[in-house]
C-alpha cells in the first residue's frame, strides 16, 4: 500500500514538529541547568579588605584606650596577638594630643599608621593597598585631614586621625 501525498505531508510535518519540540525541551533543560549550576563567586578581595578595615578600626580604639589608661604620652606600644592569644608582634604607635593614632601629614604618614596598627604589609589578596592623605585644613580648623586606604578595584575606607573615626568601607 502506497502512502498518498497528503499522508506524506502530514507525516513530514509531525516529524519536523517532534524535532522542534525535542530541540526546545533540550535548550530549556540546558538553560535551567546552567542557571542553577552557575553561582557567582563572592569578591574575596573586598571581603578581606573589609575584615582588615574592621581590624584597623579595632586597633585604633585599642591604641586610644591604652593611651587613656597610661600617662598620655606621644607614643604607645601596641601588642598584636594571633587568634590563639599568643603575642606575635609589637609596634610603636605615634599618638596625637587627643589620644588617637597619627602620623606625618603625607601618604607615607598614612602608611606608617597602617604599619603600626596592623603590623602587616599593605596588601590584600595580592593587591596593593594605596594610602593617600587628604588635607583640607584651614587656619581655623586644623583637624580636617584624613587618610584614605584604597584598592585598585575602588574599595576604600577613610581614617580621621584628629578624631580617631573611620568611615565604613565603600565598595
Amino acid at each position: 500500500m502506497k502512502k498518498s501525498p497528503k499522508q506524506k505531508d502530514t507525516s513530514s510535518v509531525l516529524s519536523n514538529l517532534l524535532r522542534v519540540v525535542i530541540v526546545i525541551v533540550f535548550a530549556g533543560s540546558l538553560i535551567f541547568v546552567i542557571n542553577n549550576i552557575n553561582t557567582p563567586e563572592e569578591d574575596q578581595t573586598s571581603e578581606q579588605f573589609t575584615v582588615l578595615a574592621n581590624v584597623f578600626r579595632e586597633h585604633v580604639s585599642s591604641a586610644h584606650w591604652k593611651w587613656r589608661a597610661g600617662q598620655h604620652t606621644s607614643m604607645i606600644m601596641l601588642i598584636h596577638y594571633d587568634k590563639s592569644g599568643k603575642e606575635v608582634n609589637r609596634s610603636p604607635v605615634k599618638i596625637n594630643a587627643n589620644g588617637w593614632p597619627t602620623g606625618e601629614f603625607t601618604a607615607d604618614g598614612c602608611k606608617d599608621i597602617w604599619d603600626a596598627l596592623l603590623a602587616r604589609p599593605m596588601r590584600v589578596d595580592g593587591f596593593k593597598v594605596i594610602p593617600r592623605l587628604y588635607d583640607e585644613t584651614t587656619a581655623k580648623d586644623q583637624s580636617n585631614y584624613w587618610c584614605r586606604y584604597s584598592l585598585s578595584s575602588g574599595a576604600y575606607f577613610d581614617y580621621f586621625p584628629a578624631t580617631g573615626t573611620t568611615n565604613p568601607i565603600t565598595l
